[in-house]
């Protein structure tokens, strides 16, 4: 079973961190695709296995184009083209996951597993063959009591955070005075770009959290946008804020029953 992951700056870390975690779970049957020379404005293995290499000491990484077909493909790369899906289904049978692109239309097979719209926005209306949250790696560790105000809140956007919504949210909190810079930690992640939002007196800066789903239940609040982790945290009990990237992502938010404070930038 190959997996190939997205690898384009700005997509994040949540699709790859999900193909680490399965790949572990399956063993030496499975094996990750990342190129040792990447395509323009995409992510290469030098740079992954520098940001995940407690993870690439446990799977399997492929990181030429095979040879030989592989038995299942499984694409997690949010936007797949028709060409890059001919590519990879020369090679097998094709599964995409969480499929936006050209791909969702000739794909063998789909499953979503996080909740989309279809909106006359999107190129196609191709429904999956199977969509389930239940597919989801949730937390073990959970809150016995729901919080009642925000002692400890996690802000955490993921392992790239290309907007800087982290820096974004925090700059409100302090100068609005709607959190006390003690109670905050940011989370950077493992692609997050230098600087940003660790300026503010009193907040703790901390970088990856190894198994960090399982410290979610330590929180009362968590602070995210739209993706794996709020469904991580909102499962471990924490109260889960949205602050999302785009309109798209804001839509879907709400549409999950999620609170919002806002797209691109946070609304006070």
């Amino acid at each position: 079973i190959l997996f190939v992951p997205p690898l384009a700056r700005g997509t994040g870390s949540g699709h790859l961190a999900r193909f680490f975690e399965l790949a572990k779970n399956l063993g030496p049957r499975a094996a990750i695709y990342v190129p040792e020379q990447p395509l323009p404005g995409e992510r290469g293995l030098a740079e992954i296995l520098l940001a995940y290499r407690n993870d690439f000491d446990r799977v399997r990484v492929v990181s030429a184009m095979p040879a030989t077909p592989f038995s299942l493909i499984v694409l997690d790369r949010r936007k797949t083209t028709r060409s890059e899906y001919e590519r990879w289904a020369a090679l097998g049978t094709v599964v995409a996951l969480d499929e936006g692109g050209e791909a969702r239309e000739c794909a063998e097979y789909l499953i979503d597993v996080l909740p989309r719209m279809n909106t006359k926005l999107l190129c196609n209306k191709r429904e999956a063959n199977v969509a389930d949250l239940g597919f989801l790696s949730l937390p073990r560790n959970r809150r016995r009591n729901p919080p009642e105000e925000a002692r400890r809140v996690l802000v955490s956007f993921g392992g790239e955070d290309p907007a800087s919504l982290a820096g974004s949210f925090v700059e409100l909190a302090v100068s609005g005075r709607y959190l006390a810079p003690e109670s905050m930690t940011v989370v950077s992640g493992a692609l997050r770009k230098p600087g940003g939002a660790d300026s503010f007196d009193g907040v703790s800066y901390v970088g990856p959290i190894q198994d960090r789903k399982e410290r979610l239940a330590d929180f009362d609040l968590g602070v995210t946008q739209f993706g794996l982790t709020a469904f991580d945290a909102a499962w471990a009990g924490c109260a889960v804020l949205r602050l999302n990237p785009s309109r798209y992502q804001e839509r879907l938010a709400r549409l999950s029953g999620f609170a919002s404070i806002g797209a691109g930038r946070p609304d006070k």
